[in-house]
């Protein structure tokens, strides 16, 4: 691109310098929409800012001259795999580990044992009827 860009007299274009400029760019849109969002429940006087089309899983403490609140941002499921739980009074972020919920599948040199399984598993609950 550079080399057709200079036999046309014209600048040289810098892919990388574009890619970084758009990051520090969007950044800067989320620390604004962190700091409105946080100031508006902080003038409100609301203890949390819970948020999620950011992507950005995290939980903040946010102060301000006037007050306090938490931010929280659930981050997404598909990304980072989290989610915010509320129980007993608290927040918390969770992060899903899919290696602790991995299921083993079947093979079909298995069959026989878990037909057996499942035969066992059916007569338990016959009997407990």
């Amino acid at each position: 691109v550079n080399w057709c860009l200079t036999r046309m007299h014209r600048e040289k274009f810098s892919l990388s310098k574009k890619i970084k400029n758009g990051v520090k760019k969007a950044v800067k849109h989320i620390q604004d929409f962190e700091q409105v969002a946080s100031d508006l429940a902080i003038e409100n006087e609301y203890k949390y800012v819970v948020c999620g089309h950011i992507h950005q899983p995290q939980m903040v403490r946010k102060v301000n001259k006037f007050g306090t609140c938490l931010y929280l941002n659930s981050g997404d499921w598909v990304e980072n795999l989290t989610s915010l739980e509320y129980h007993k009074g608290r927040w918390d972020l969770k992060h899903f580990n899919k290696e602790e919920y991995e299921v083993e599948i079947a093979k079909p040199q298995d069959f026989n044992e878990m037909q057996d399984l499942v035969a066992a598993i059916t007569i338990t609950s016959q009997k407990k009827k």
